[in-house]
C-alpha cells in the first residue's frame, strides 16, 4: 500500500473589488467566498504553480484602463480589476495620460467675453471649464468676476 501527504494551501483575502481572470496554470482551491476577493501584494514568493503575470506594485494600462498586479484568490500575481483612466487615455503601457488642465482649482472662475466660467470636477476626475452662464451685464469686471 502507497501512503502519500496532501500539501492544502490556505490563502486569505481581504475585500476588494473583482479581479481579472488569473493566470495560474495548476488548479488549486482558493478559500475566498465570493468572487470580490483580492489581497495588496507583497515582496513574498508565490505558491508552486503560479504563472506570475505581473510584479508586485506593476501597473498596466490598456484599453484607456488602469490595472494594478494584485494578489489573486490563489495567492498568486495577477492583474486586478481596471478603472478607467481619469483623462479618458492611456500613456504608454503602465500610466494613464495626465488631465488636460484647462483649470487647476475647483471652484475658480474666470471671466472672458461677458461670459463667466467655473472650473468643475467632470464624470472622469479632470478638472475643466463649464460651459460658462452670461454675465447680466455681459460684461467682465475683471478677469474671474461678472461687473
Amino acid at each position: 500500500m502507497k501512503t502519500g501527504y496532501v500539501l492544502i494551501l490556505v490563502v486569505g483575502c481581504a475585500s476588494g473589488t473583482a479581479e481579472a481572470p488569473s493566470t495560474r496554470t495548476s488548479g488549486s482551491t482558493s478559500t475566498c467566498a465570493t468572487a470580490d476577493c483580492e489581497e495588496t501584494p507583497t515582496e513574498t514568493s508565490q505558491p508552486s504553480g503560479c504563472d506570475q503575470a505581473c510584479q508586485p506594485g506593476e501597473t498596466r494600462c490598456e484599453a484607456d484602463y488602469l490595472y494594478p498586479c494584485v494578489v489573486d484568490g490563489d495567492g498568486c500575481y495577477d492583474w486586478g480589476t481596471g478603472e478607467p483612466c481619469p483623462s479618458g487615455n492611456c500613456s504608454g503601457d503602465a500610466e494613464c495620460e495626465p488631465c488636460s488642465g484647462a483649470c487647476d482649482h475647483e471652484g475658480d472662475q474666470q471671466c472672458s467675453a461677458g461670459v463667466l466660467f467655473t472650473c468643475e470636477l467632470t464624470q472622469t476626475g479632470c478638472l475643466s471649464w463649464d460651459r460658462g452662464r452670461p454675465c447680466p451685464t455681459y460684461i467682465c469686471a475683471n478677469d474671474t468676476t461678472c461687473e
